[in-house]
């Protein structure tokens, strides 16, 4: 099974240059193909940045539109369109630019199954209820039951409503293809949208445990607070069963103190990298 790497962004090139060197470090055999989403004016310049850095490098069409970030399952399907029907993957690893990971891919997804869709903070919707943030927006939900209004009586859909966070989601190839195909209405946004479509494609649909809810100090979440503080990082770092994933964090790694504790982690993943190939 071959995995690649959908690599989203929309500014903060040096991170993104950041990011994308160590994810190429960790992870030399993984095909990454970026997807701009910021002002394609500027892709030019984002092209002279990164381009370099990926295998393929796509930019989504007009200016600093919402829906570039909020409807990401959009964005997919349009990325399959223009450039990821002839890319090789079995599965794509949805990564963003805010994110810190410190391990191989390959470890931290070991335990998500083949032809599986694994999601990120992934939630009954009636459990999360009006908690889930953007219910606080006006005319939220009534998108939302216009939504599944539709696909009850359109595809006849009778599963249980979830939300999810796209970043760090693991996609099989049939889903990214046939996404687009569902004709899904563009209402609310891509954390409901996307298990519905896997549910609707026919897709086990499971946690990938990047978001830990039990966790005391809260490393991985989605509420576009602070970034994960240095020291609670190298703190994790230090433990040999600790977290390797880490979100938010925007700033250039070796920037910081982290870099010692970063490059002994790498280290580290190499050794037992190579130790697996014996």
């Amino acid at each position: 099974m071959t995995d690649a790497v959908l690599y989203r962004f929309h500014k903060n090139l040096v991170v993104v240059r950041d990011r994308l060197r160590m994810l190429r470090r960790l992870n030399p055999g993984t095909p990454i193909y970026g997807l701009f989403g910021g002002d394609a004016r500027v892709a030019p310049i984002v092209r002279a940045a990164v381009g370099n850095l990926v295998d393929d490098l796509q930019t989504l069409p007009g200016g600093r539109a919402f829906w570039k970030w909020a409807e990401g399952d959009v964005a997919i399907a349009w990325w399959w369109r223009q450039a990821g029907e002839r890319l090789p993957f079995d599965r794509l690893l949805a990564l963003e630019w805010d994110q810190l990971i410190l391990v191989p891919l390959a470890e931290l997804y070991a335990h998500v199954p083949e032809d599986t869709v694994a999601l990120s903070g992934l939630s009954r919707l009636a459990e999360v209820g009006e908690r889930w943030s953007w219910l606080q927006i006006e005319g939220y939900r009534e998108q939302l039951d216009e939504l599944f209004r539709i696909v009850r009586e359109e595809h006849g859909w009778e599963g249980e409503a979830l939300t999810c966070n796209l970043n760090g989601a693991v996609l099989p190839r049939r889903l990214v293809a046939e996404i687009g195909g569902l004709g899904l209405p563009r209402l609310t946004h891509d954390e409901v949208r996307l298990p519905l479509a896997a549910q609707l494609l026919g897709f086990p649909v499971v946690d990938n445990g990047l978001r830990q809810r039990d966790e005391a100090v809260r490393l991985y979440t989605a509420d576009g607070g602070p970034d994960i503080a240095d020291d609670a990082i190298a703190a994790e770092l230090a433990r040999p069963d600790g977290r390797r994933i880490f979100h938010p964090y925007r700033k250039p790694y070796a920037a910081t103190p982290l870099e010692t504790a970063l490059a002994s982690a790498i280290a580290r993943a190499r050794s037992a990298a190579a130790h697996a190939r014996r």
